[in-house]
């Protein structure tokens, strides 16, 4: 069992926060996106109206702001993560996400954390290991786990 506890701090917390915002963005992007055709159809050809064509702008609009605000968005950063056996566990402020290992893409090692990225691009939170948080098992099981699939950042 190999388990990671505890707050993110410094040049993990930071990244967990940057990916997690471009996570939001990409995903709040595409969805505006998608309707902006289906609300402009709408407002010519139903309601008669342009005012409705206003949504996906202000869904754009929301993007950028999740761009600038992602420093208060601490509550979605991993607060427990493990791995015991063939998967992997992380515990949010608000929820758990199991992860199987064999789901895994790949495992990059920043220095300081490691990252698992996931093969399930629609997965909408980042798995932040920070290495000093580490209460179980030791770097190199963690290593041994995932062998093939660390590459260093």
């Amino acid at each position: 069992m190999i388990e990671f506890k505890g707050c993110l701090t410094g040049t993990a917390q930071e990244y967990a926060l940057k990916k997690n915002a471009r996570l939001i963005q990409r995903f709040l992007f595409s969805g505006a996106v998608c309707l902006i055709p289906v609300s402009y159809i709408i407002s010519v050809t139903v309601l008669h109206n342009f005012w409705i064509f206003i949504l996906p702008a202000l869904f754009l609009a929301s993007v950028v702001i999740t761009g600038i605000t992602y420093k208060k968005r601490t509550q979605q950063l991993p607060k427990c993560i493990c791995i015991d056996g063939g998967t992997i566990e992380v515990s949010f402020k608000f929820n758990v996400v199991t992860l199987d290992i064999s789901k895994v893409k790949a495992v990059y090692d920043c220095g300081s954390f490691y990252e698992i990225v996931p093969k399930n691009v629609f997965m909408l939170c980042v798995f932040i290991c920070q290495k000093d948080l580490q209460t179980e098992g030791t770097p190199e099981e963690f290593e041994t786990l995932f062998d093939g699939k660390i590459a260093r950042k």
